[in-house]
């Protein structure tokens, strides 16, 4: 009987080691995204991008953001009257919106209104990450 050779076994363990190192670190990456947010006329005064960010890192513990994602969250925030208005739109990486939702609050509001924004981006961005609604908001 012939006895395999032991580089065969060692290069078929190694290749085995490498699909479970791949499909580990797939399964464990997070998502992401990219941000592009504005500020239109008499929303100025709103919070600025980096708080936006900062917000929703803190809700997924993580920050989601990168310039190389394929899907890119559009926040914007506008006054109309004495109200703001905020939309989040879902884009993903072939341009196609796949989702918005359309946010309001008094015009004196704008920490709350940025908030609410940073909950509805964790949740376009990763749906099931358990610490989104546990998080404070900052």
């Amino acid at each position: 009987m012939a006895r395999p050779r032991r580089t065969s076994c060692r290069a078929l363990f190694g290749a085995a080691a490498l699909a479970v190192v791949c499909v580990s670190r797939a399964s464990f990456a997070f998502p992401t995204s990219r941000l592009t947010y504005a500020r239109g006329s008499g929303a100025e005064a709103c919070p600025d991008e980096t708080a936006v960010r900062q917000a929703v890192a803190a809700r997924l513990g993580y920050d989601p953001f990168f310039p190389s994602a394929e899907k890119t969250i559009v926040a914007r925030i506008v006054r109309t009257k004495d109200e703001l208005r905020a939309t989040v739109e879902l884009v993903d990486e072939h341009g196609l919106m796949r989702g918005v939702r359309e946010l309001k609050a008094s015009a004196g509001q704008c920490g709350e209104l940025v908030a609410t924004m940073a909950l509805a981006i964790s949740i376009a961005i990763d749906p099931t990450n358990p610490a989104i609604l546990g998080a404070a908001p900052s």
